[in-house]
């Protein structure tokens, strides 16, 4: 998974994620990137500092039954 998304600005971001993000606060940004059939869910998180991307995250999630 590579973005190439460290330094651009907010409106770049959203332009090459192609959609908005799933959660969106100020300052932070998350996309849910790829889900499983396992229950797997990946998430890419994004900072911005003075509108451009500074810092990026991918969790990983599983929920077991």
């Amino acid at each position: 998974m590579n973005y190439n998304l460290l330094g651009k600005t907010k409106k770049q971001v959203y332009e090459r994620m192609e959609r908005k993000p799933d959660q969106m606060e100020d300052d932070l940004w998350s996309y849910i990137v790829d889900t499983s059939w396992m229950v797997q869910k990946t998430t890419l998180h994004i900072e911005f500092e003075d509108d451009r991307a500074v810092y990026l995250s991918v969790k990983v999630t599983y929920k077991w039954r």
